[in-house]
Formats: C-alpha cells, sequence, structure tokens
C-alpha cells in the first residue's frame, strides 16, 4: 500500500482556491447571493481532474455566463460596491478582464485563455473596460494616434514585458507622441483607481462557512479523515498539509515520515547547516552546478520567473559562474565568469540595471548590454562572487534562512521522503523579501507563511514556499526558491564548456572585443562603476567646485561609499552624477540632476518637496526637490537642486531623517564621512 500522496483532484482544487474563487465570483456578479450560486454551479459542472487557478477561473467565468443568461430580464444587484465605478455596466468578459489584470497580475496570454479568445482580442475587451470606466476616474481613455507604432506602444503600457518600457524606441515615441503619452497618464491613472476600489472592497471578503464546507465535504471521504485524525499526531497533519499546498512536491511520488519525540531535531540548527551549506559546496572533485527557478521583480510593475545558475568550484572558490535569465529562454540579465586566476568577465542588461544602479546612468541600453572584463587574482575573483551573491535575486535564499532564525513561530513540522532525499520542513512567517518595505501602508498584504525544505544530509535548501493568506483558512502557494537540477561536472569537455565566456554568453556583443582592464572596479557590488568614473570627495571643496548638498552624517549601516562622476579627468567644470552608500544589505543611491515630477502626497523635509514611492523587492525611491536662494546658489551649479533617491534596506524614517540633514558640503560633512569613500579596492 503506498503512502504517496496523489495529485490534487478536482475538489482539492476548488478548496484549495476557494477564497479567490468566491472574491471573483464577487466582482462578476457585485452580489453576495449571486456569487455563491456561480460557485455552487461551478463545483458541479467542473470536469474531474487536477485545475490550475487560470482553468478554475475560466470555468467561474462559463458558470458566471450560464447564471446572467438565466438573468435576462431581472433587474442588476441593487448595490454596487465598487462605487464610484459600476462595473455591473460592463460586460461579463470586461469584468473578468479587468479584475484578472488588476488583482492578479494577467497579461495578455493568460486573459486570452481565461477569456477562450485570441490574445488580440483579450487585450481589446480589457481596453474596452478600462475605457469604460475612466469618466468615474475623472479620465478618459483616448483613441486618438500619431502613426502606426502608436499601437505598438500602447501594448506596452497595457501589458509590458521586462525592459520593454525602458527600450529607447518606446522612450523617444512616447516623447515624441502627445496622444501616447495621454493614454499612458490615463491608462496608469485609471487602472489604479479602480485596483484601489477593488482591493479595498474584496480584501476581507472570504468564501461563507457554508458553501466552504460544502467544498470541503465533497474534499473529503469521513473514513478517510476519521482514520486521520485517530492515528496521526498533530505535527504529522501539519506535515501532511505542507504536502499537499506544495505544488513541487506533487512531481514526484513521496512519503511523509512522522518525526518520534526521540529523533526530535533542532530547527536552529538545521537552519546553521543549510547557510553554511548554500554556494559552498562539499569538498570533491569537479564543479558543482545547480540551477534554481526563482522570481523577481525587475521594477515596481516589470516581473519576471527567472532561471539561475551556479558553477562553483569547492577547491578553487575564485572560480565560479553566476547567471539568470528568464524561464522561458534569452541571454541572461547578469552573467559573471571568473577563472579563478586572472580574468573575471561580467554582463548586464538594460532590464536588471535600475535593480542595482537606481537612476545613475550606465553604459548599457537595449539591444546594447554592457560587457566587462577585468584582470583580478583570486582572491579578487572570490570578493567578485561573493558580491553577486550578495545582490539581487541570488540573495532571496540566505534572507529566508537568516529570516528563519529570527523568527519566534519558528517550527520543525516533520521530514518529508522522495526516491532521492530526505527532506526537513520548517515553517516560519515574516514579510516577504518580494514584498513591499515592511513599514510601508502595502507591506500588510506582504505577510506570509514559509515552508523551507531542507536536505537532511547536506544542508541544501531545496526549496522555499510562500503561502498567503490566514493561517486558519485557505492559503494560496506560490514557490520562490527551487532547485530543480543538481550535478557535478568531471569531464575535461564540461568544464571547458561552463567557463567559457564565449559559450556561456549568448546575448548581443562578444566579449572578444572587450579588452580586459586592470582592477577596473573599486567596488564589486556595482561593477560598472569603473575607477576612472569616481573621485574622493574633498575635490568638492577645490576653488570653482560645483555646489553640492551631502546628508551631514551618512546613513546607519553604510560602510562605504562611492562619488560618481562622468569624467573626473574634465576638472571642475564636470559636476557628479551621483552618491552612492553601500553596506550589508543596504544600497543607498542619489541620483543629481535627476528631474522627475513630485506626487500627490509630496510632503516638505527641511527645505526639499519629497515623494516617497514603495516598490517591490523591499525599494523605496523618492524625488527631491529644492528651490534654491539665487543670490547664494546659482542653479546652474548646483546638481542636487533635483535629485532621485533609490534604497534598498532602509526604512522611511530612516530615509526622512538622512534628507532632512542634507546640508551645503563642508569640511565638517567629509569629515562625517571619513573612510567611508574609495577609489581602489579594498585589501
Amino acid at each position: 500500500m503506498s503512502n504517496s500522496p496523489s495529485p490534487p483532484n478536482q475538489d482539492q482544487s476548488l478548496a484549495l482556491h476557494a477564497d479567490l474563487l468566491y472574491r471573483f465570483a464577487l466582482a462578476l456578479t457585485s452580489d453576495a447571493q449571486a456569487a455563491e450560486r456561480v460557485v455552487r454551479a461551478l463545483a458541479v459542472t467542473l470536469p474531474p481532474g487536477p485545475h490550475d487557478e487560470t482553468t478554475l477561473l475560466a470555468a467561474l467565468l462559463q458558470a458566471a455566463r450560464r447564471y446572467e443568461q438565466g438573468r435576462k430580464g431581472r433587474r442588476g444587484p441593487a448595490q454596487r460596491p465598487f462605487a464610484p465605478f459600476n462595473l455591473h455596466a460592463l460586460t461579463l468578459e470586461q469584468r473578468a478582464a479587468l479584475v484578472a489584470y488588476l488583482l492578479l497580475g494577467f497579461d495578455s496570454a493568460r486573459l486570452a485563455r481565461l477569456l477562450d479568445l485570441p490574445r488580440e482580442a483579450a487585450q481589446a475587451t480589457l481596453i474596452d473596460a478600462v475605457r469604460a470606466l475612466g469618466p468615474a476616474a475623472g479620465q478618459a481613455l483616448t483613441d486618438r494616434v500619431s502613426g502606426a507604432e502608436c499601437q505598438g506602444v500602447r501594448h506596452l503600457s497595457i501589458d509590458p514585458v521586462v525592459g520593454s518600457r525602458q527600450s529607447s524606441a518606446a522612450r523617444g515615441h512616447l516623447a515624441a507622441c502627445g496622444h501616447c503619452r495621454v493614454f499612458d497618464q490615463a491608462w496608469l491613472a485609471i487602472t489604479q483607481a479602480v485596483e484601489t476600489v477593488l482591493r479595498d472592497a474584496l480584501r476581507e471578503q472570504r468564501m461563507p462557512a457554508g458553501l466552504l464546507a460544502r467544498l470541503q465535504k465533497r474534499q473529503r471521504k469521513p473514513r478517510s479523515w476519521a482514520w486521520l485524525r485517530h492515528t496521526l499526531a498533530p505535527a504529522f497533519v501539519l506535515v501532511l498539509i505542507a504536502s499537499l499546498v506544495l505544488p513541487g512536491f506533487l512531481d514526484e511520488p513521496v512519503s511523509v515520515v512522522e518525526r518520534s519525540a526521540s529523533a526530535a531535531a533542532d530547527p536552529i540548527a538545521i537552519l546553521d547547516q543549510a547557510l553554511a551549506r548554500h554556494a559552498n559546496p562539499p569538498q570533491r572533485n569537479g564543479i558543482w552546478y545547480a540551477r534554481y527557478e526563482t522570481l523577481w521583480y525587475f521594477a515596481e510593475d516589470l516581473f519576471a520567473p527567472l532561471v539561475a545558475e551556479v558553477w562553483l568550484d569547492p577547491n578553487n572558490p575564485a572560480r565560479h559562474r553566476l547567471q539568470f535569465s528568464h524561464r522561458d529562454g534569452g541571454a541572461p540579465y547578469e552573467l559573471q565568469l571568473g577563472d579563478g586566476e586572472r580574468r573575471l568577465n561580467y554582463a548586464l542588461d538594460i532590464a536588471y540595471a535600475p535593480a542595482l544602479y537606481g537612476g545613475l546612468p550606465v553604459h548599457v541600453r537595449t539591444g546594447e548590454p554592457a560587457l566587462s572584463s577585468q584582470l583580478l587574482d583570486a582572491t579578487q575573483q572570490q570578493q567578485a562572487r561573493d558580491a553577486r551573491l550578495a545582490s539581487g535575486p541570488w540573495t532571496l535564499a540566505t534572507t529566508y534562512l537568516q529570516q528563519a532564525r529570527e523568527a519566534s513561530d519558528l517550527r520543525l513540522l516533520g521530514r518529508q521522503r522522495d526516491e532521492r532525499r530526505t527532506l526537513q520542513i520548517l515553517s516560519f512567517s515574516l514579510l516577504s523579501p518580494l514584498g513591499f518595505p515592511a513599514d510601508s501602508p502595502a507591506a500588510s498584504n506582504d505577510r506570509v507563511t514559509v515552508l523551507l525544505a531542507i536536505d537532511s544530509d547536506d544542508g541544501l535548501l531545496y526549496r522555499v514556499t510562500e503561502l498567503v493568506g490566514p493561517s486558519s483558512g485557505t492559503q494560496v502557494s506560490r514557490i520562490t526558491w527551487n532547485l530543480v537540477a543538481e550535478e557535478w561536472l568531471v569531464g575535461s569537455q564540461q568544464l571547458r564548456e561552463a567557463f567559457s565566456i564565449e559559450r556561456a554568453w549568448t546575448g548581443l556583443g562578444s566579449f572578444s572585443e572587450v579588452p580586459p582592464l586592470p582592477s577596473a572596479s573599486p567596488d564589486f557590488a556595482l561593477p560598472l562603476l569603473h575607477r576612472s568614473l569616481l573621485a574622493l570627495p574633498e575635490r568638492l571643496l577645490e576653488p570653482g567646485a560645483p555646489a553640492l548638498w551631502l546628508p551631514s552624517q551618512p546613513p546607519p549601516g553604510v560602510e562605504r561609499a562611492l562619488l560618481v562622476w562622468p569624467n573626473p579627468q574634465m576638472g571642475s567644470l564636470s559636476q557628479p552624477l551621483g552618491l552612492v552608500y553601500l553596506g550589508a544589505q543596504r544600497r543607498l543611491i542619489l541620483s543629481f540632476n535627476h528631474a522627475a515630477p513630485l506626487t500627490s502626497t509630496a510632503e516638505t523635509l527641511g527645505p526639499w518637496q519629497v515623494s516617497f514611492v514603495a516598490g517591490r523587492t523591499g525599494h523605496y525611491r523618492a524625488t527631491l526637490i529644492r528651490t534654491p536662494s539665487f543670490v547664494t546658489e546659482p542653479s546652474n551649479l548646483d546638481p542636487t537642486l533635483n535629485i532621485r533617491l533609490d534604497a534598498w534596506g532602509f526604512s522611511r524614517a530612516e530615509l526622512a531623517a538622512l534628507i532632512e540633514s542634507m546640508v551645503p558640503v563642508t569640511p565638517d560633512t567629509l569629515m562625517a564621512h571619513d573612510g567611508l569613500f574609495r577609489l581602489e579596492l579594498s585589501p
């Protein structure tokens, strides 16, 4: 008799997505009674088999169509729960497209599947819905165009792919076409207003207990659950639940092993082993290769599922290759390859550049990725490897492990075994590292329960799953870190291919045309900021130097700083581009002469008008504008009148205090920053 759980059947799929289905039905019907009827009809008509989210919602839409057809000629709902927007005035398909797009992040491909329409028709349905709701938001979505290219640019506004809106073609068209700028601004204003109303109205909605009980009754056979209640310990029940909600655990037959009291393991010891094992393969001959699936927000509205790959040499830690790319293929967004002896190669795509450099201008453009090659010894290459592993998507695994060590609700649920390994399952809660900053209002929706699956033999973190929703109710899961392949490369041909930059780099440009530079980057956290672009801050005190405002004290938790210039050899006529502060899990970038409009929520901090915007992955962006005294501060000599601030790892209060402390640069200001600025690599 097998202990392997079967894939979720029809009824388990319904129960797993219960709240999501009910909220979607509410949005389609605008009436609680009608929503219940639609969900009940779905439960009756849904064909057997496991179903994903899109399939379930498409089936729910079909049930809603049948319900509306049966009510033809009757009055609509008496209440309008989404005021001032009358969703019931839209067609059913328009309502479905709008809700899936705004609340579930459906792109046009998933909308097409949901609506059972061609992709272009699905997108047109969404546009019609937004246009119809425009007047209620005080906006009008124009249909005027200036040329054939307008349609393509507007598709990017509606359905952006990573990097597309930063393309020079899109930016150039928006700069020249007033109609598309008006469309883009109106689209953003309408969709944000509708999304806010929808989220406020649906956030607390849960499937009624009676309706949920019906679904659960279909899911559970009384005899089997009675047997479970009498034979399974509470901890084992939790492990079984974990096995059901972890999608990846259903890929292969597994068996759950109950943890006896005598075999209890220390969860902190498990986490310490996992932290020590991460990016440190065991000592043996060959190269350790691992392939992970993860995800990342490149900007507030640009999300990508990723494949992250590592090649590590346990006998020479300087020898490494790290890269991540879109899960559907294509060139890497970032690639770093060190030969472990003398040469380090690095490539960066424009889509990922803002996540590292904020608003600083770096030499990377659409269709022209940045390629860099440096002559570095083994020690420096290992430093470069560690710097990459401490940035961007690479930080997710260690963040989960470190947060688990500090969690007050950390629990060891038990073990799960498949044919290859035994995994320890740990549970705790945290604010998702993919979510908004902890002190931002939006962060309240980012509290998740996390399940860690750690190899009990060598401590390798195998999978991370976030469960969204109350622990006492239905939770929706997403895998944020997942080991999908692992092997040791030992053949000479395998090793040559792994560390050949010509084979590794599959994007535009060729490293054969990039001459290696000696120690070009003073800080490997930002490898494109070459030494030639940096200067010591004492230069700001020279006669004729540009005026500059700096924080009177460095930000808390920073260890080093970089003052960036376009070309220091130009002398005092040039103006600095920005200031960078770096520390453990902290990065703050001030980009000078970066004009951007203030938002309606701008506030006054000292002499500054400031707009804060909270973003994903704990990112704060702010616009700072200061009106100078034209008698004492000639504006043409002050690059800090308009500043863009990008910060990761800082609270809003810390940033506000930093902004208020900014003063014209003086010897005392520089003394407070003593020892932070660097031009050369640290020993």
